[in-house]
Parts: C-alpha cells; structure tokens; sequence
C-alpha cells in the first residue's frame, strides 16, 4: 500500500485514492485526577458503586455511560464501571476529513478507546 502526504496536515492519501486522517497519539495523563483536573463535562450520568464482581479482576467490565466532554481538543465519553470503579476513555470526536466533500454521508463520531484507568496499576493507567 502506498502512502503519500497531501497539502493538509495529518491528511495522507493511501492506496485506490482514498483518504485518511492521521491522528498524533497525545499522551492521557497519569491519573484520572490529572484527566479531570482539565476536562468539561457537558453531560454527567447518574453514577452509583454497587459492590464487587469476580469477573472484574478478569478485566471483563460493565461499562455505563459516567460523563461526556472535552479534554484538549478531544471530546470524550468516559464510562465507568459500577462494580469496581474502572473508567474507560473513548475519543468520541466528529470524524471527518477537512477539505473533502462528504456528500451525502452525515458526519460520523470516532468511538476509538484511549485507554482505563483502574487504580490498581502504579501509573493507574492501563492502554487499549
């Protein structure tokens, strides 16, 4: 497959003349503190602990949706689990491709999963 770089920025063309956005990994930070201390909450769900699951300790979580916002220029979804606390990030920003038509196609969102925040690890963070 080839790759060659257009005359916008982060937009390659790739094999068949088809486009794509590439995105540059921006580092979540350390903590859930430090992710919250600068994100917007514009939605925040009704959020409770309801006790422990075995099946979390096998990483298999119930993930309800906890808030929706900004971090940066991301907008996020974080869904937490209402068994042992762990939160997923998901980017959950318009995806589109500046410059090109989407002609009847309505804008679609990313739904990528940046990474968990568990607490149990050292860095309390854990990467998809």
């Amino acid at each position: 497959m080839t790759v060659e770089q257009t005359a916008e920025p982060n937009i390659v063309k790739v094999g068949d003349g088809e486009y794509a956005e590439v995105m540059p990994a921006r580092p979540m930070p350390a903590t859930l503190d430090l992710l919250l201390l600068h994100f917007t909450a514009r939605t925040e769900y009704p959020f409770r602990l309801v006790g422990t699951l075995r099946e979390c300790t096998d990483s298999t979580h119930v993930f309800s949706p906890w808030l929706d916002g900004r971090w940066g220029l991301y907008e996020l979804r974080l869904n937490r689990c209402p068994f042992c606390g762990t939160v997923e990030v998901r980017d959950v920003s318009l995806d589109f491709i500046p410059g090109l038509s989407s002609s009847s196609l309505p804008l679609r969102r990313r739904d990528q999963l940046l990474c968990w925040y568990s607490g149990r690890r050292p860095a309390g963070r854990t990467y998809a």
